[in-house]
């Protein structure tokens, strides 16, 4: 999300403007204002962070007034993070994500985070700079899932808010893929659109176990919805309860 005096905008991982809940925008808006007075007048704040339902997860800063963060190392820029939401502590859309330092707090959040079956976390390297997109594999980021997530395309919207899915196989063949329910705080996708689903595994003969609707992806094209992204039942951490 960027903020400037004239507007606020959220920016995707193409770089392309969506569309931000007026609550998120209201909140942003009132925390750079609170943050700064009119004599340390900010000029433009750029949050990195993720939209979950109504709530805007920030885990980063990257720009705040005149200063670029983004040649700064994490730790530096998440101190920085963790003073300006400081200065609004109790918004209710917009939270700062938690960071947990040392081999001991780390373990134990990492316990706990499985124990609420939650979706994973990302190790970071206190000393990394800023870098747009994915991180590599066995650079300074490892994002750590216990479910498994992946981009589906809607073949058709059933009856009672569900809608079923499938993904492309080697040959550009659609493969089905079950049934996803749309919670009611989701409004409905329609056919070809592509959206995100937690799941647990999937089954060889390709239906997902024990899929959650994530929303809808307006970043990802049909095309990138391949099988090659599915883990399937036996893969490791299913075990364990995780993926």
């Amino acid at each position: 999300i960027e903020w400037t005096p004239e507007r606020v905008r959220g920016i995707n991982r193409n770089g392309e403007e969506v569309a931000l809940l007026p609550e998120v925008v209201e909140e942003i808006n009132y925390l750079v204002k609170v943050a700064h007075t009119n004599s340390h007048r900010a000029v433009k704040v750029i949050f990195d962070g993720e939209l979950v339902g109504n709530v805007y997860h920030v885990f980063d800063l990257l720009q705040c007034c005149r200063s670029d963060l983004g040649q700064k190392p994490f730790g530096a820029r998440y101190v920085e993070l963790k003073t300006l939401l400081h200065c609004a502590p109790n918004l209710a859309h917009v939270k700062v994500v938690d960071c947990h330092v040392g081999p001991e707090e780390k373990q134990a959040f990492f316990a706990e985070l499985k124990a609420r079956g939650a979706e994973g976390a990302v190790f970071k390297r206190s000393d990394s700079l800023y870098v747009p997109g994915r991180p590599n594999s066995g650079g300074d980021q490892l994002k750590y899932k216990f479910w498994a997530t992946g981009d589906f395309v809607v073949t058709q919207v059933n009856q009672k808010r569900s809608v079923a899915v499938h993904a492309l196989d080697a040959q550009g063949n659609d493969v089905a893929l079950g049934n996803v329910t749309v919670p009611r705080n989701y409004v409905m996708p329609k056919a070809g659109d592509v959206v995100q689903v937690r799941y647990l595994y999937a089954y060889r003969e390709g239906s997902l176990f024990q899929p959650q609707f994530e929303g809808v992806r307006d970043d990802k094209k049909a095309a990138e919805c391949l099988m090659t992204q599915l883990k399937y039942k036996g893969e490791g951490a299913e075990d364990e309860g995780d993926v």
